[in-house]
């Protein structure tokens, strides 16, 4: 059993770029790939859940609740609001595609931030040398593939972060106690491992530390995918359930140098922080705690983040959309991320690239 405990919340140097190695990246996806051999499609793998990582408070999507009224009634909401709170009204409303694209008409409101967390998945099976591509010496050392369960997006201004971070949060039962809902990937992924839950079956924050060096089974895949003429590696990753008995024999082992635990606050393990992905650091800077955090102090001295990282925070806020009277726009799809520039060490895991961090501007 782990002996990490999550903690539940209830200026660096530069190197200038010409010092930094030339990495062939075509060459480092095509190897990866290859290894996986998941290119035509995704397959059934064991996978050890090796760390868990605090996101930090984050801020949340307004909640939102169908309303079939009319302009009067909710003119009549806001009203009652502004009557009630002797305030201007924090709720709203917005139209909106449903989950068949439909455009459909919200009530809205805010909610306070929550603490997130990620979780990286180790792959004993899927041995990788990836010092062949970063440092000046091959050292012919191999490590587990490293997957981040939460699967990551590229954010306009902050470039890739953690694309499903998991909610800390829990909600009153019918009998009073106050759990993380079963309905969740996070209680999902706990009764999959075993050994989690409490007696009454039920997942708390601070449970969450047993996940870690237990065993699940994903759906996994590692793929490219053309954009504008260039190959960039894509990687997914779903949570399939627990591992069955006839295959539990085959239980990678993993050795207890890949288990960690990231928090916020507290003592900073700088050698698990430099194997953090450039994604979950970007994510960690858009916490409204972690200016002035441990972490971020932390970071600082390694040169993963500057001080002033906070303006990632305020760019996000400034580009995040703003409640609207009108029907929906059609999104985009999210550009992949180039490779190399401020995601530098994005997907590249652990140790062998510490001598590296401070090639990050």
């Amino acid at each position: 059993m782990s002996k990490f405990q999550l903690n539940v919340v209830n200026a660096p140097t530069n190197t200038n770029n010409e010092d930094r190695k030339q990495i062939d990246w075509d060459a480092r996806t095509k190897y990866m790939v290859e290894k996986a051999g998941t290119q035509e499609g995704p397959e059934s793998m064991i996978a050890i859940v090796s760390g868990l990582i605090d996101l930090g408070l984050q801020k949340q999507d307004d909640a939102k609740m169908e309303f079939k009224g009319s302009a009067a009634d909710e003119a009549q909401v806001l009203a009652d609001e502004t009557a009630k709170t002797k305030a201007e009204p924090k709720q709203y409303f917005e139209t909106l595609p449903n989950d068949q694209g439909v455009p459909t008409r919200y009530k809205r409101w805010p909610v306070k931030p929550c603490q997130q967390v990620a979780l990286t998945l180790d792959f004993s099976d899927i041995m990788l040398n990836q010092s062949q591509f970063f440092d000046e010496v091959d050292s012919g050392e191999e490590h587990p593939l490293r997957m981040l369960m939460n699967n990551e997006f590229y954010l306009k201004g902050v470039g890739k972060v953690v694309g499903k971070p998991y909610n800390l949060k829990e909600n009153r039962n019918d009998d009073g106690t106050w759990s993380i809902k079963n309905n969740t990937i996070l209680y999902k992924l706990a009764a999959a491992c075993g050994g989690v839950l409490d007696s009454k079956q039920l997942l708390k924050p601070a449970y969450l530390g047993n996940l870690l060096g237990k065993a699940a089974l994903f759906e996994v895949q590692l793929f490219t995918n053309t954009y504008d003429g260039k190959e960039y590696l894509n990687e997914k990753v779903k949570l399939s359930g627990q591992v069955p008995k006839a295959m539990q024999k085959l239980i990678p082992t993993l050795d207890d140098k890949y288990i960690f635990g990231v928090n916020f606050s507290g003592p900073q393990d700088k050698e698990v922080l430099g194997n953090l992905r450039q994604s979950v650091i970007n994510t960690m800077t858009l916490a409204v705690n972690f200016e002035g955090s441990d972490i971020q102090q932390a970071l600082i001295e390694m040169g993963r983040v500057k001080a002033t990282s906070g303006e990632h925070q305020e760019q996000a806020q400034q580009e995040a959309p703003k409640p609207a009277q009108q029907a929906p726009v059609q999104r985009k799809a999210p550009e992949p991320a180039p490779e190399g520039g401020d995601d530098y060490f994005d997907d590249i895991p652990f140790s062998y690239i510490n001598n590296q961090l401070s090639l990050i501007s």
